[in-house]
């Protein structure tokens, strides 16, 4: 057994490193967060989903260890859990790819791909009008997902791929038909008592907040993904070549540089915060057990690694 991916080994890895360790949920935000602190002394380590994550938060709230996890809002920021820990950051958005749905933003990537000067916009209209079809088209579809999500079904309304809600591949109206299609289906398997909860949940959230940003990120991206081939194609006559790691990193690269919103100036310095709570801690707090852990730990994987490069070599 891989002693640093047992949890006991996970909450320990911090000794390992003279940074502050920085625990996300999965590889993808590494896309998004290595922009933001690429010039920061401290190392990202993906847990692996958010059950992980939550474990490490709960060792690091009973035994106030220097390292910092990073969790997902998902739909828990209907009901924001009140964790009261400074190295603890919730997105206040459902994942990260929330934060890169971004006018400004996906219309400068859009640009990046025709290699235009011109100055005439080419997703403004279209990301408007897209900001309008969402919330008419996805509330009652978004209601009853977070509907499931409380009465806790597993079932996710959403589909894996936003493709299948369009009318078209070429297009950005979504289907009336398929939607109500999929309402349908999902509305009556619930509890009355859960979908007029999430309803309410919802109607609040959105005086204050975007539609968009409490839907899930991976659905997020592909509408960002065909803002962009569509909005280029009209440019320039055929779609880009579009690799989602690779449009992942510039959008993040891009909101980093430019902090769009109020949100993203929160999130920015909140992990800052984190970061440098952490540092405190681990140069005025590390205690003679933990260094003398540390020498101890290396000197042993150092020799296990020894002992199997050695045997390798035979």
């Amino acid at each position: 057994m891989n002693f640093q991916r047992t949890l006991s080994g996970m909450i320990a890895k911090y000794l390992f490193y003279d940074v502050p360790l920085v625990w996300v949920e999965g590889s993808d935000d590494i896309l998004f967060f290595n922009w933001l602190l690429h010039h920061c002394a401290c190392r990202i380590e993906v847990a692996g989903g958010k059950d992980i994550c939550w474990k490490l938060v709960e060792a690091l709230l009973n035994n106030n260890y220097p390292y910092i996890v990073i969790l997902d809002g998902d739909y828990s920021i209907l009901m924001p859990p009140k964790i009261a820990h400074k190295r603890v950051v919730v997105l206040q958005r459902y994942s990260f790819e929330n934060y890169l749905f971004e006018r400004e933003v996906i219309e400068q990537i859009s640009k990046n791909y025709t290699k235009s000067t011109d100055e005439k916009n080419i997703i403004y209209e279209k990301y408007d009008w897209m900001i309008q079809n969402i919330n008419l088209m996805l509330l009652e579809l978004i209601v009853i997902d977070v509907a499931h999500f409380l009465a806790k079904t597993g079932i996710n309304v959403l589909p894996d791929k936003v493709e299948i809600l369009f009318e078209s591949d070429k297009g950005l109206k979504f289907s009336n038909e398929r939607i109500s299609s999929i309402c349908e289906k999902n509305k009556k398997i619930v509890d009355s008592v859960d979908y007029d909860k999430a309803n309410t949940l919802i109607k609040k959230f959105i005086t204050h907040k975007r539609l968009i940003d409490v839907i899930p990120g991976h659905f997020v991206f592909g509408i960002i993904r065909r803002l962009i081939m569509i909005g280029v194609k009209s440019k320039i006559g055929k779609s880009p070549h579009i690799d989602n790691d690779g449009l992942k990193l510039l959008i993040s690269a891009a909101v980093w540089h430019t902090l769009p919103g109020e949100d993203h100036q929160k999130l920015k310095n909140a992990i800052f915060m984190a970061i440098d709570n952490a540092k405190r801690k681990r140069r005025h707090k590390a205690t003679f057990f933990e260094r003398h852990f540390r020498r101890i730990w290396f000197k042993k994987d150092g020799f296990v690694f020894w002992v199997k490069k050695n045997l390798l070599r035979q």
